[in-house]
């Protein structure tokens, strides 16, 4: 696949992210529920709207 956008963060490039609250270095088990999945430029999970606490 010859796409410039891949690989980059812009509009409309295609994009596999997780995003968590907190350091998955220090907590590994972040990893396993992740706030935020974006597979193929479609949002999965985004649950940064809600007031989740980490410990």
């Amino acid at each position: 696949m010859n796409n410039p956008l891949l690989g980059t963060l812009m509009k409309h490039a295609p994009a596999d992210i997780i995003a968590v609250r907190g350091n998955p270095f220090e907590q590994f088990k972040l990893l396993e529920y992740p706030d935020l999945v974006i597979s193929g430029s479609r949002i999965i999970v985004n649950d940064f709207t809600k007031n989740k606490v980490t410990h």
